[in-house]
């Protein structure tokens, strides 16, 4: 992604300072130590269950909304969003397709503000998604839809079985090798 003056995120699923499972746990502990949570927020846009993660589009009704918090990042923003890319699957070494791509967007704060920010949208078919009717992800949904979890097949193709979904690019474990 290009750099840009945008230090506003909005996070909708295991970004979220609420979700305490193991996905994402490393991201939000970056979060947590370089932004400020401003707090909730929605934006027009629904919601899916994809595996262990949500699945958030823009495509929505006048009465759809997805539920979720904004963060203001710090000086280091542009390092932040880098390994938010990489962990979302849309960073310059993530295969392609990626799952999501980001994108600005200008979410209603809790007290009425609006502030540009950036979203992490799902960038593939929904057709065998669950919807998640009142657009609120929470840990319960993916934990109920564990064995149902789904897996990204290089040609974008959603498949349902036991893997979860590959979050983490092969290149990331490469840099990590001697």
């Amino acid at each position: 992604m290009p750099r840009s003056r945008i230090r506003y995120i909005f996070t909708y699923g295991t970004l979220m300072s609420t979700c305490t499972g193991q996905q994402g746990r490393r991201e939000r502990n970056l979060l947590a130590r370089t932004a400020q949570n401003l707090g909730t927020a929605a934006i027009r846009g629904r919601l899916f269950e994809a595996g262990l993660c949500p699945a958030g589009i823009r495509d929505a009704g006048p009465s759809d909304r997805i539920q979720g918090e904004v963060w203001e990042l710090s000086s280091e923003h542009q390092a932040v969003l880098a390994a938010l890319d990489d962990y979302e699957g849309c960073g310059p070494l993530s295969p392609r397709p990626a799952p999501y791509r980001r994108t600005r967007i200008r979410p209603r704060l809790a007290d009425g503000r609006r502030v540009t920010a950036w979203m992490y949208v799902w960038s593939l078919p929904t057709d065998t998604l669950t919807p998640v009717s009142d657009g609120r992800w929470q840990e319960a949904h993916a934990i109920s839809t564990r064995a149902a979890a789904c897996a990204i097949e290089p040609s974008g193709q959603i498949r349902r079985g036991r893997a979860p979904i590959a979050r983490r690019p092969a290149a990331r474990a490469a840099r990590r090798s001697p």
